[in-house]
C-alpha cells in the first residue's frame, strides 16, 4: 500500500526540455510541436522575427560553425521528415538569414552533419550530395563531375578534396574520378582490385555486422549505410592522399597507377 501510495505521489517524469541559446543575433528556441513527431525541435529566431527557411517552421536541430557572415555565425540546421529537405546551411546576407541545401534528407533518425575530411576537420564532406563545406570561410564546394563535351555527369561518392579546393575525388565500384569546379572530370583511376573485391566489400560486411549487433543490443534506428559511407572516408584517407604537381594535385597511394584518360574509362 505504501509502495502504490508514493507510486501516485510521485510526479510523472516529463521530457527534457532542452534551454534556448543565442547565436549571435539567433535565437534557437526549443518548441514542443508534437505534428513533427518526436523532439527534439526548434524554432530560429533571428531579431525577434521567426526564421523560416524555405518554409519550414521547425528545425529538428541546429549547430554554428567557425564562419561568420555580416558579423553573425553561420549555421547548420536540420529539418524534420515532415518537411523533407534536409541539412541546411544558414547566414545572413544583407541584413537577411539566407538559406541552402546542403545535403537531402535520407534519415531523419541519422541526420546528416557532414563527414569531417581525415586531416582536415574544418572540411566537412556531404557525401549524397557531393559537396563539401569550408567550416572555416563559409564557402560550399561544388565540384563538376561531367564529362567533357558530353554534358553528361558521372554519379560517385565524394571522398577527399584537395588541399587547394580545386578538384575532389569521387568513388565509383571501379574507379576513382577526379573532378574540378568548373571544368568537369580531369582524370580518372582504375580503382585497384584489392579494394574493390577487399577492403571495400569487407567495410560494408563490418558496417552491417555492427549495425546487426547494435539492433541485437537494443539500439534504435542503426544505419548502416550511413556507418559505411563514414567508414568509407576514413578509408580512402589512410590509403590514398594528395600530392602536388605541375600547380594542380593528383592521388597517389597504394596500388593506384597514373591516371587513365579520360577517354579509355
Amino acid at each position: 500500500m505504501l509502495g502504490t501510495a508514493l507510486a501516485q505521489a510521485a510526479p510523472s517524469a516529463q521530457p527534457e526540455v532542452p534551454e534556448a541559446k543565442r547565436l549571435g543575433d539567433f535565437l534557437i528556441r526549443p518548441t514542443q510541436n508534437s505534428l513533427y513527431g518526436p523532439g527534439p525541435h526548434y524554432t530560429i529566431v533571428f531579431r525577434s522575427q521567426e526564421y523560416w527557411p524555405f518554409g519550414v517552421n521547425v528545425v529538428k536541430g541546429v549547430r554554428p560553425i567557425k564562419a561568420q557572415h555580416e558579423g553573425q555565425p553561420m549555421l547548420l540546421a536540420i529539418t524534420s521528415r515532415a518537411d523533407s529537405l534536409g541539412t541546411l546551411l544558414i547566414s545572413v546576407q544583407n541584413g537577411t538569414p539566407l538559406s541552402r541545401l546542403l545535403s537531402p534528407l535520407q534519415d531523419e533518425n541519422f541526420p546528416d552533419w557532414g563527414v569531417p575530411q581525415p586531416g582536415r576537420e574544418d572540411l566537412l564532406l556531404f557525401a549524397e550530395s557531393g559537396l563539401a563545406l569550408d567550416t572555416r570561410t563559409g564557402e560550399v564546394l561544388w565540384f563538376d563531375t561531367a564529362v567533357k563535351g558530353s554534358g553528361y555527369r558521372v554519379v560517385g561518392t565524394l571522398m577527399s578534396v584537395s588541399p587547394d579546393n580545386k578538384v575532389a575525388a569521387y568513388l565509383r565500384s571501379k574507379e576513382i574520378l577526379v573532378a574540378g569546379r568548373e571544368d568537369g572530370l580531369v582524370a580518372a583511376y582504375k580503382l585497384p582490385a584489392d579494394a574493390n573485391v577487399g577492403e571495400l566489400a569487407d567495410i560494408f560486411k563490418s558496417a552491417y555486422a555492427q549495425a546487426a549487433q547494435a539492433i541485437k543490443d537494443g539500439v534504435p534506428h542503426v544505419n548502416n549505410h550511413r556507418q559505411a559511407r563514414d567508414m568509407q572516408i576514413a578509408w580512402f584517407a589512410q590509403r590514398f592522399h594528395w600530392q602536388a604537381k605541375n600547380d594542380t594535385w593528383e592521388l597517389i597511394g597504394r596500388g593506384l597507377g597514373p591516371a587513365l584518360p579520360l577517354s579509355e574509362r
